[in-house]
């Protein structure tokens, strides 16, 4: 984003990159404090809302292949939602969510690697996201007394290396 002046170098992954950036402001939104004078009377609630919609739009224009990055967003999404005490929404868009992660092997460490298609970077991101979601997908289980949408058997992918960001290159 920076590099290119926040025009997004690869247009097919493009919506979703951008959705991801709107969730981390709108995440980060609701930490903000007040402004002291706020000629429009808005909350950063409401400005977080607007990042969440915003997301929302740029996740309805994707098209062709899922991505990690739409995976990530979605994912920033459903814990948005429960910031936002919305657990039955958070629910119904992390089986979507999901079911994007298992179709492009995020469940799958090693048969992935194996391939050799990502570096270490992109493993790590795969890995990372993929634990968030196995975690979310336990709680919201135990929490409304749902099956799980990920199965045990299905899952050989490693845990995230215990690494700062900045020594992964």
């Amino acid at each position: 984003l920076y590099t290119s002046t926040g025009c997004m170098s690869n247009r097919d992954e493009a919506p979703a990159r951008t959705a991801l950036l709107f969730m981390v402001f709108a995440q980060a939104s609701l930490y903000m404090t007040e402004p002291a004078t706020d000629s429009h009377h808005e909350t950063m609630a409401d400005v977080s809302s607007r990042y969440f919609l915003a997301a929302e739009h740029q996740l309805q224009k994707e098209r062709g292949q899922v991505r990690l990055a739409s995976v990530q967003a979605r994912l920033a999404q459903c814990f948005w939602l429960l910031s936002q005490s919305r657990i039955n929404h958070c629910w119904t868009l992390f089986g979507t969510t999901a079911h994007l992660a298992l179709a492009i092997g995020l469940n799958r460490g090693k048969k992935t690697e194996a391939q050799g298609r990502t570096g270490k970077i992109e493993t790590e991101c795969r890995r990372r996201t993929f634990w968030c979601a196995y975690t979310l997908d336990k709680y919201l289980a135990a929490a409304l007394g749902r099956p799980r949408t990920f199965h045990e058997e299905d899952i050989d992918q490693e845990l995230p290396s215990c690494i700062d960001d900045s020594d992964l290159e």
